[in-house]
């Protein structure tokens, strides 16, 4: 089994959006949800808290 690149792995899921609303392509949007995802800091619990 050879080792796939991100492109390779994710270009295989559909984009259900309709053509003409598609602003951003796909695979950048999910490039960025999983570096948004990996770049959050370690002592963060996912919540907002108010100053």
């Amino acid at each position: 089994m050879e080792p796939s690149t991100f492109l390779q792995h994710f270009d295989k899921i559909n984009d259900p959006r309709i053509q003409r609303h598609r602003l951003h392509e796909l695979l950048n949007i999910l490039l960025l949800s999983i570096c948004a995802v990996i770049s959050r800091p370690a002592w963060s619990n996912g919540y907002d808290h108010p100053s």
